[in-house]
């Protein structure tokens, strides 16, 4: 579409475009937005007749009816109008037809359609929503603190003292004893013996042997030389200086005496399968013989270790730690055989220690069949294990390089 005068609007379904005078518009479809072009429209029209077709129209009223009629004469030469006085003469009668000449229609132009301005869609304002409020924290009430009761304090205990051994009246009768004797010659008498114990007080005035078990032995006593005697009820243990064996006599006599337990509490126990631990809870203090036969007794030495017994096996299992001048020797046990009446004795100890300066030291029994420990169990209920100890040592820091290390002792369950 060109516009030769004026502007023209051209809209569509895709939308409006305006177009001044000179101004070209392209239309690719309804549907397709008007688009500017440099290209003038060519109109392609016939031209016109040379004889152009007249439209008259006349109006009969019909009075009577009062009906109208449109009549439209179409007139295909140029309108002739025929006037009354050129056409009749003068003297003709008046009834003669005037002709009334007929107007010429009035072509109305056709209006240029005005065009339909398809209003752009006014924007839809999607309202800001209202903000959602914030919901205000409902305060958590601060919990009222709990006073802390105070502690009430605990009374401490009164420290009991331990008890010292009170001495328990001993009625002489038959015992199961373990004693070392060491003689003066250098030559050691010990054993795990069964017979008559007599004492005065703690103290052990003599030791009669069974003469039905064993051979005669016999061990005095010097009342007047005893350095320790204790007792719990059961068990009796202590050390004198001097003495006889079997009319022998002797630099140092210690004893672990008691009564045995009964050959029916040990298979009641056996049969239970009971596990028993014994630590050692009493000691005589230990001592070392010299080559030269001198004696070092340390008196404020503590004997420590335990015994653990599987009555179900007859095993036994014990440490030992003790110390002596400066030194501290250790003697292991293992799979130690318990006799039904309570004895035990090992020869397979292991015997170690480190020495006042440091060194290690090495040992080996010297108790009756090379054994380092033997003891036996004592009460009715095998509540106590007695036992003595008897090694050879050495290393250095022992004196002489070597020497002779005694003790004994009582382990409680």
């Amino acid at each position: 579409m060109t516009t030769n005068h004026g502007s023209v609007d051209v809209c569509n379904v895709g939308g409006c475009l305006n177009a001044t005078s000179g101004q070209s518009i392209q239309v690719a479809g309804l549907a397709s937005a008007p688009k500017p072009s440099d290209k003038a429209a060519i109109a392609a029209v016939t031209p016109p007749a040379s004889t152009k077709p007249v439209f008259a129209v006349g109006e009969v009223i019909n009075v009577a009816s009062l009906d109208r009629t449109l009549a439209f004469n179409t007139v295909a030469a140029a309108v002739t109008v025929v006037a009354a006085a050129a056409a009749a003469p003068v003297n003709a009668p008046t009834s003669a037809p005037v002709i009334v000449p007929i107007p010429a229609p009035v072509i109305a132009s056709t209006p240029t359609p005005t065009p339909v301005i398809v209003p752009t869609p006014a924007p839809v304002i999607v309202p800001t929503p209202a903000p959602v409020p914030v919901p205000v924290p409902v305060p958590v009430p601060v919990p009222v603190p709990v006073p802390v009761p105070v502690p009430v304090p605990v009374p401490v205990p009164v420290p009991v003292p331990v008890p010292v051994p009170v001495p328990v009246p001993v009625v002489n009768g038959v015992d199961t004893i373990v004693s070392l004797s060491t003689m003066a010659a250098g030559t050691d008498q010990n054993g795990i013996y069964l017979g008559t114990a007599t004492f005065t007080g703690n103290n052990l005035d003599q030791y009669v042997d069974n003469p039905s078990v064993n051979q005669n032995k016999t061990i005095l006593v010097d009342n007047t030389k005893v350095k320790e005697a204790n007792n719990n009820g059961i068990v009796k243990w202590g050390r004198a200086e001097g003495g006889t064996f079997n009319n022998q006599n002797m630099l140092m006599t210690k004893w672990v005496t008691g009564i045995a337990t009964p050959l029916s509490a040990m298979t009641s126990l056996n049969g239970a399968g009971i596990i028993r631990t014994y630590l050692v809870t009493n000691n005589t203090a230990p001592y070392l013989v010299k080559n030269n036969g001198s004696i070092v007794v340390d008196l404020t030495a503590s004997v420590t270790g335990q015994f653990i017994l599987d009555f179900a096996t007859h095993k036994l299992g014990y440490n030992l730690q003790i110390p002596i001048a400066g030194n501290t020797v250790s003697i292991l046990g293992a799979n130690v055989s318990v006799a039904n009446g309570g004895k035990f004795s090992d020869s397979n100890a292991l015997v170690s220690g480190i020495s006042s300066c440091g060194c290690l030291i090495s040992g080996s029994g010297l108790l009756a069949n090379s054994a380092a420990v033997e003891g036996a169990l004592f009460g009715p209920n095998a509540d106590y294990a007695g036992f003595q100890y008897g090694v050879n040592i050495s290393g250095s820091g022992i004196p002489n390089g070597n020497a002779k290390l005694y003790g004994g002792g009582v382990a409680t369950k």
